[in-house]
């Protein structure tokens, strides 16, 4: 994917930028923060704001000269929120003052237009990120909003013409955006997802990502993934198909799933890596992530991995103690869970189906349970009555499986191979197929 080529090459003071004039593939930004004293600057990255600057001074005076060999929107202030247009050559003065900017000199309608761009957009997002807001209120004000005189305003007659296609991709990814996040937004009332207002007709559409070029606007990341969590929720997903195969099939651009592929992978630790590195690896069409997957990997291989397991000794209901070694010749596959884990009870079914798969197979599952409260846990066995060894650590989070693997979070899944030494101490879940996979190349 092509990236802006812009970078900082120099930041020096106020006072020392007297009569300093950029060469034709350059720009100087300079001015003052009247909202701070810390100016920083930002260029997109992969769908994202990267820091490229930053500036402190009791005066929030700032100067930046910057590298450009385009026309491209630079980010200002806290959080980026101040978008410049430059070109090369430019040389841009600039106010920031709570939360509004002000541009002088060069290419002053196209920064004007920004900021009135901003200060539109920022009263679409107030209202949707309102947490009483409901689609009864927020549907409405999306309409007027579209009609008002400031949106309807934006008049492109006389503009720099590069100006106008980054604006309007840029316009048009806001607005999607924007609407996209108020749907996934937790709110008491919510609307017919089948009777949607019909300008979402072109937001929610399936073959929407073609290209990456929705990773050239500083919130792309997020909006692709907003996108994909929708379609989640809309039941779009195959819960026995990998989510990573049906993500991609609705991003048609190889960049794109590069880059959730990568993400994917970077979840993932121990043989659960390796294994989803050898199956999806051939995804990843970018250098930069197959070197980042390849340095993974390397240091995966000098951890736990290979080494022999803990040998713990826990109790089951009845008070008789399982450990490590009595399973020895098996796989084993350990979930560490509670009775009060919403996300433990969820895998539940999908840790007991696997236990039913590999019945009589050399393959033992455990659940150990990190319950404070024992007699909540004898409660839940007694009632529910789980298949597998069902055992009890007392000390919870303090016992020494959770010391010895840094369990701070549960559920936790953990494969020991036949011999006892450690595949993976961060297992996927059983919902994943790659825990499967991993068990079976163990056998």
């Amino acid at each position: 994917m092509n990236k802006i080529s812009i970078f900082l090459i120099l930041a020096s003071l106020w006072a020392s930028s007297c009569g300093t004039k950029p060469n034709k593939r350059e720009v100087i930004i300079e001015g003052i923060n009247l909202s701070g004293n810390t100016t920083e600057i930002f260029n997109v990255a992969n769908g994202k704001l990267e820091t490229i600057g930053m500036q402190k001074r009791n005066d929030g005076v700032f100067f930046f000269k910057l590298a450009c060999d385009k026309p491209a929107i630079i980010n200002l202030g806290k959080e980026g929120y101040a978008r410049v247009f430059v070109k090369p050559g430019d040389h841009l003065k600039v106010e920031l003052r709570d939360n509004h900017f002000q541009v002088k000199e060069d290419n002053y309608k196209e920064n004007q237009l920004l900021s009135v761009w901003y200060e539109t957009l920022k009263q679409l997002k107030d209202t949707a990120s309102h947490a009483r807001t409901t689609y009864k209120e927020f549907f409405p004000f999306v309409e007027s909003w579209l009609n008002s005189k400031e949106y309807k305003s934006i008049d492109n007659y006389g503009l720099d013409a590069d100006f106008v296609s980054i604006f309007q991709k840029m316009q048009k990814n806001d607005f999607e955006h924007t609407l996209m996040r108020f749907l996934l937004t937790g709110r008491s009332v919510h609307p017919d997802m089948k009777k949607l207002p019909s300008y979402y007709d072109e937001i929610i559409k399936e073959d929407k990502f073609i290209d990456a070029s929705v990773y050239l606007y500083d919130k792309g990341d997020d909006y692709l993934h907003a996108y994909l969590t929708y379609l989640f929720l809309k039941g779009k997903y195959n819960k026995k198909e990998d989510v990573l195969v049906q993500q991609m099939r609705y991003v048609a651009d190889d960049t794109l799933c590069s880059f959730l592929t990568m993400g994917y992978l970077g979840r993932l630790k121990g043989m659960s890596l390796k294994l989803a590195a050898d199956k999806y690896g051939k995804h990843l069409v970018m250098k930069e992530h197959k070197e980042i997957l390849e340095k993974m990997l390397r240091v995966e291989g000098m951890h736990l991995v290979g080494n022999p397991g803990l040998n713990f000794s826990y109790p089951n209901i009845d008070g008789v103690k399982t450990s490590l070694s009595d399973l020895k010749g098996k796989v084993v596959v350990v979930d560490i869970w509670a009775t009060w884990c919403a996300p433990c009870k969820k895998e539940a079914p999908y840790f007991h189906e696997l236990e039913k798969k590999y019945h009589g197979k050399d393959v033992a599952f455990i659940s150990i349970s990190l319950d404070e409260n024992k007699e909540a846990w004898e409660e839940y066995i007694k009632r529910k009555k789980p298949e597998g060894i069902q055992l009890h650590a007392p000390k919870a989070f303090s016992s020494d499986i959770a010391k010895e693997y840094k369990i701070n979070a549960i559920p936790r899944f953990m494969v020991f191979d036949k011999e006892g030494k450690v595949v993976s101490v961060e297992a996927p879940r059983p919902s994943d197929s790659i825990l499967k996979e991993m068990i079976d190349s163990l056998l």
